[in-house]
C-alpha cells in the first residue's frame, strides 16, 4: 500500500471548471459490482455480482495513485451502482476531494424516489462535483423517469455539474427520447447520447433494433484517452472495454494495479502505438489496414451506423489479426506521423505528454 503524503502532491483540479480534458486526465473507477437492476442493454451485465468489490482500502489507494500521476483531474465512480454502497461511496468521494480531484458519480437514480430524498442523499456527499444520470428506454422500465428528474434537479440546485446520459440503438431513438426528456426536466441540463455496444446483456438485443450496415465506421476514438480501473484493479484503456475478452495480446489491457503503479501503467500507454493509432485515426483505420494485409475475412464487415466501438471489439477477437496490426504499426515513419497528429489534434507537445517510463515512474510498484 502506498504511504506517501498524497495530499501534498495532489493535482489542483477541484476548482477547475473546464469540461474539456486531455489524455489520461479523466479516470473511471469501479466502486462496486453490485447493482439492483439487470437492464437489457447493460454491457457489464456479466460482470455484476452480489459481492461488494473492490474493498474500500483498495479504492483509496488507487485514488492516491491517481493523484500522484499529476495528470488525472476527474475521477468518475461507476460499477455496478455506486449508491448501493452509500457509506463506501461517501468515503471515496471525500478522499478524492481531499486530494484535489473532481469527483463524478454515474448512477441510475433508483434512490431518488422524491426530491427531498434526492437532496438529502446528495447533501451527504461532500466533495461530489459532478453527477451523471443514466436514463433511457431500458432504465425507465425499472427506474421511473421521475426519479431521474428528482436526482438531476436536486443536483443542479446543489451546484453540481449534472448530465443525463441516454443510451440508444439507433440515433433516431435518442433524438426522440431527448426531446421528451427536455420537456420534462425544464432546466438547461446537458443530455448526451451513448451508443449501445452489443456486449454483455446487449448481445441479446434483436439485430433489427440496430441500423446495421455493410461498411466501415470511421472516426477517431476519444474513449482510449479515459482509462478505467475495474473491480480487480485491472486498468483498461477505455471506459467501455470488452471485459469478457481474455486475449494475451489485448492492447486495451494496460496493466494491473496489484503488480505495478498507475503512473507506470499510464506511462507505458504513451508508447502503445495501437492505442495512439486509435486516438488519431480510430479503429476503422486499423480495420482497413487489416483488410489490406489480407485479414479481412476475420472481420464481420457489418456494423451499426457510426459504431467505432464494435469495429474495435471485432479487431480484438483474433490474436493473429492483432499481432499483424501491431507489427504493421511499427513500419517506418509511422511513429512520427502519430506524434504529428497528436500535436495537431490534441496539442500534445513532445516533452509534456510523451515521457519515458523512468521520467513518469511516480510512486513505484504497489506493494500489497
Amino acid at each position: 500500500m502506498i504511504t506517501a503524503d498524497i495530499h501534498a502532491e495532489a493535482a489542483p483540479a477541484a476548482s477547475d471548471t473546464n469540461a474539456i480534458f486531455g489524455l489520461h486526465q479523466r479516470l473511471g473507477l469501479w466502486v462496486t459490482a453490485r447493482c439492483p437492476l439487470r437492464c437489457g442493454h447493460c454491457m457489464f451485465g456479466s460482470q455484476l455480482e452480489n459481492r461488494d468489490v473492490p474493498a474500500l482500502e483498495d479504492l483509496l489507494d488507487w485514488l492516491n495513485q491517481a493523484a500522484l500521476t499529476k495528470r488525472v483531474r476527474l475521477v468518475s465512480l461507476t460499477g455496478g451502482e455506486a449508491f448501493c454502497v452509500f457509506d463506501k461511496l461517501r468515503a471515496v468521494i471525500a478522499h478524492g476531494a481531499a486530494l484535489g480531484l473532481r469527483m463524478n458519480v454515474v448512477t441510475n437514480a433508483y434512490w431518488a424516489e422524491s426530491r427531498d430524498q434526492a437532496r438529502q442523499l446528495l447533501s451527504e456527499l461532500p466533495g461530489l462535483t459532478d453527477l451523471c444520470v443514466s436514463v433511457d428506454e431500458f432504465h425507465d422500465t425499472r427506474v421511473p423517469v421521475d426519479s431521474v428528474i428528482n436526482a438531476a434537479l436536486m443536483g443542479h440546485e446543489l451546484g453540481l455539474r449534472v448530465m443525463l446520459a441516454v443510451s440508444y440503438c439507433r440515433i433516431e431513438d435518442y433524438w426522440e427520447y431527448k426531446q421528451q426528456l427536455e420537456q420534462r426536466v425544464g432546466v438547461p441540463i446537458p443530455i448526451f447520447p451513448v451508443q449501445i455496444v452489443r456486449q454483455g446483456n446487449a448481445q441479446r438485443l434483436r439485430p433489427e433494433r440496430f441500423d446495421l450496415r455493410e461498411y466501415m465506421p470511421r472516426g477517431m476514438c476519444p474513449g482510449v484517452s479515459v482509462p478505467m480501473i475495474d473491480k480487480h484493479g485491472v486498468v483498461y484503456a477505455c471506459c467501455e472495454p470488452p471485459l469478457d475478452l481474455e486475449i494475451a495480446h489485448n492492447p486495451l489491457v494496460l496493466g494491473d494495479l496489484r503488480q505495478e503503479s498507475l503512473s507506470i501503467i499510464l506511462a507505458r500507454a504513451e508508447a502503445n502505438l495501437y492505442l495512439q493509432a486509435l486516438r488519431v485515426w480510430g479503429p476503422g483505420y486499423l480495420a482497413q489496414r487489416a483488410i489490406e494485409l489480407g485479414y479481412g475475412h476475420k472481420l464481420r464487415r457489418r456494423y451499426p451506423k457510426d459504431s467505432i466501438c464494435e469495429v474495435c471489439y471485432d479487431l480484438l477477437q483474433d490474436e493473429e489479426l492483432l499481432v499483424a496490426i501491431r507489427k504493421d504499426l511499427e513500419r517506418p515513419n509511422l511513429q512520427q506521423e502519430i506524434a504529428a497528429r497528436r500535436r495537431l489534434f490534441f496539442r500534445e507537445a513532445l516533452g509534456r505528454y510523451e515521457m519515458s517510463v523512468d521520467d513518469y515512474r511516480g510512486p513505484g510498484p504497489q506493494v500489497a
